[in-house]
């Protein structure tokens, strides 16, 4: 019987702090980038995954592109694998930092996330600044 799993969020943010027990707290959750000009080098991104499910460890993918995939900006596979513990429907919680982080046009991205067999994909945008002439 193939074990079960649920991918319970997918986060994007500055910063993620562990805590002494395990704990993660994330640090400004965002859906946008906005600046002035390209290329954008975001100094530090962490993509943040929980997972749900059946005791064990799942290999796990993050892809970042362009929704129109016209730019590739990252594919991730880490390693170790993500660790479920026992108990019924643990979680298992994944971070990866990318840093730098480049992105070389304005538009729509996406996140996709692979653990184990689910999929997910989250979206954000690269916008430019409105500036305001007086």
């Amino acid at each position: 019987m193939d074990k079960e799993i649920e991918i319970d969020f997918v986060h994007i943010c500055e910063n993620v702090i562990v805590a002494k027990n395990g704990n993660l707290s994330v640090i400004n959750i965002f859906k946008e980038i906005i600046t002035d000009k390209l290329p954008f080098i975001f100094a530090q991104m962490f993509v943040v995954i929980s997972v749900k499910g059946d005791e064990g460890e799942y290999p796990v993918n993050i892809k970042i592109e362009k929704k129109d995939k016209t730019e590739m900006v990252i594919d991730f596979k880490p390693i170790p694998q993500m660790k479920i513990p026992s108990g019924t429907m643990a979680t298992g919680r994944f971070f990866a930092r990318f840093s730098p982080m480049m992105f070389k046009s304005f538009g729509f991205y996406n996140i996709g996330i692979s653990v184990g067999k689910k999929h997910k994909k989250i979206d954000f945008e690269v916008k430019k600044v409105k500036t305001i002439v007086e």
